[in-house]
């Protein structure tokens, strides 16, 4: 019997994580009930019910008014406690604010965390009309994003396969992510050494990115910039990918000081 219930207790557990992962990739704007139960797989009734739980715990929040589950207030405190997944991120900051007060643009910084990358800063450049190719603190699958698709790259294209094999059905959430489009900009990465997404995975915008140098092992870390299509012509494109990679090879020089 013992054994039952922790099964049954692990098995809750599980399906909470799924399902505020699942409300963090929706960001800001939040995921619907039906949402949750579609990429859960788990009946409605048992979605609704964690649901409560969560938000009984303020882990999920469902402001007034809305239809929409977001993550709550004690996520956020929780996080205020955890360890921060890279040493050294404020002085990455300087340099990811640099990067864009130089081009105007919006700048991110990602992690790959297993098959996903996660955004764990952002800097704001100047231009008034900014877009943003996810929010600090989203996750969105390692092929549905160009800094995702620079760290694939640097892998061997067994590992590639085997990734894309087990997120394709969640890149198929965000526009016209493929792992077709993966491969072909894959080649891209590793013949120039950036890469350029023009109105693919966010509509009307571009993105270029490079990922972060490492000395241990596949880097996990990589920059972008996003702007309105209109501010990345052609003749601008190597300019802004040149800065990009000289911002991570600095990157690079500040977290390799660890080992020192």
């Amino acid at each position: 019997m013992k054994v039952i219930r922790r099964y049954a207790g692990a098995q809750t557990v599980d399906r909470s994580c799924m399902l505020l992962k699942e409300i963090a990739h929706h960001g800001a704007s939040g995921a619907r009930l039906v949402d949750l139960t579609a990429a859960s797989g788990l009946a409605r009734p048992t979605v609704q019910r964690i649901l409560q739980s969560l938000m009984a715990s303020e882990f999920v929040c469902r402001p007034s008014g809305l239809k929409r589950y977001k993550i709550g207030v004690g996520i956020y405190g929780l996080g205020l406690s955890a360890q921060g997944p890279i040493e050294r991120l404020a002085e990455l900051r300087v340099l990811l604010e640099g990067l864009a007060s130089r081009t105007g643009d919006t700048a991110h910084l990602m992690l790959r965390r297993g098959d996903e990358m996660l955004c764990v800063a952002r800097s704001e450049g100047a231009t008034p009309i900014r877009t943003y190719m996810i929010e600090v603190g989203a996750l969105k699958p390692i092929g549905a994003t160009i800094p995702g698709i620079t760290l694939l790259a640097a892998m061997g294209d067994d590992e590639v396969e085997g990734i894309l094999r087990r997120t394709t059905s969640a890149m198929a959430s965000f526009r016209n992510a493929t792992p077709q489009y993966a491969r072909q900009q894959i080649a891209c990465v590793r013949r120039d050494g950036f890469c350029i997404s023009n109105n693919v995975f966010v509509e009307g915008a571009t993105g270029i990115s490079a990922s972060v140098p490492s000395n241990d092992g596949p880097p996990c870390l990589a920059v972008a910039l996003s702007a309105i299509a209109s501010r990345i012509p052609k003749n601008r494109v190597k300019p802004l990918a040149q800065d990009i990679m000289r911002t991570c090879a600095e990157m690079a020089k500040v977290l390799n000081r660890q080992a020192d």
